[in-house]
């Protein structure tokens, strides 16, 4: 995705158009502190059936990422 290259993915549904689908909610989320301190939103989010739809990452200051954990 367009996203300033922090890593946020689209996720395509193989029976549905990118323009017929619109995010619904997040079923997941989680943040974390960059290696510079800055923290990072990862959200899981699925479309209106419940399909997955994206996986969205966001760095509070809108940089690119420095290093994502191991695990």
């Amino acid at each position: 995705m367009d996203d300033g290259n922090m890593g946020s993915l689209y996720i395509i549904h193989p029976d549905k158009s990118r323009k017929g689908r619109f995010m619904s909610k997040a079923i997941a989320e989680r943040e974390f502190l960059d290696e510079d301190n800055v923290p990072i939103s990862v959200t899981i989010n699925v479309d209106q059936d419940g399909d997955l739809f994206e996986l969205d990452i966001w760095k509070v200051n809108f940089e690119p990422p420095v290093k994502y954990p191991s695990c």
